[in-house]
């Protein structure tokens, strides 16, 4: 995946924005994104100030969205990217693996949810 393909798909599937923005805006989901980020901050670092490593992982643990669409188009293995991002974040040891049990907890429940909300309604 380049910048350039990942700035064309955005654009295709979110529109391309206004180039001059009155204020700061977010959507919801965003919001909630960047709250994330903290807490990934606060759980991974001492100093607990978000970086965008943090944001990325925010960003997979919520679990929809755009981006994580974006990743399964490209066909980026999640899974790896947020060890990657641990990794760069120097995150080891119990910490590490203490997250990532929550993290894989946190995902069976998601897809669990998607899979009833799948179903259809039986009477």
């Amino acid at each position: 995946m380049t910048l350039e393909f990942a700035r064309r798909r955005a654009a295709e599937l979110c529109g391309a924005g206004d180039p001059h923005p009155v204020g700061r805006t977010s959507s919801p989901r965003a919001t909630v994104v960047v709250h994330l980020a903290d807490i990934e901050a606060e759980r991974l670092d001492l100093d607990g100030d978000p970086t965008d490593a943090h944001l990325i992982l925010a960003m997979l643990t919520e679990g929809a969205g755009f981006p994580n669409g974006l990743f399964r188009e490209c066909g980026v293995d999640t899974a790896r990217l947020r060890e990657d991002l641990l990794d760069a974040l120097d995150v080891g040891g119990a910490t590490r693996a203490a997250y990532l049990r929550q993290r894989q907890a946190t995902e069976r429940r998601q897809r669990a949810a998607r899979t009833r909300a799948r179903k259809p309604a039986t009477e």
